[in-house]
């Protein structure tokens, strides 16, 4: 899940910069700001933790997502919505 998360980060800075985000800029550098300082504030969160950051934080992260155009987009959006048919831990 911390792999997923980090590959959102990274396409999301990526489109940022060739301002091909399309979406709320300031908004999207407010997630961004937020997820990557919790990830190097928990390097070594486990799975389970990274999975319920996640699931609280399920929104903003699909916010961050990249439009359908990406071939990425469905498989993404596939494994964040998987976080919610998961029971709570």
């Amino acid at each position: 899940m911390r792999a997923l998360i980090l590959s959102i980060i990274r396409m999301r800075e990526y489109l940022l910069k060739e301002g091909k985000g399309g979406k709320n800029v300031m908004l999207c550098h407010q997630y961004l700001r937020k997820t990557k300082a919790w990830l190097s504030a928990y390097p070594r969160a486990t799975e389970r933790q990274v999975r319920n950051y996640a699931k609280r934080h399920l929104q903003q992260l699909l916010y961050l997502t990249p439009s359908s155009t990406n071939p990425a987009h469905l498989s993404i959006i596939e494994k964040l919505k998987s976080l919610s048919d998961e029971p709570a831990t």
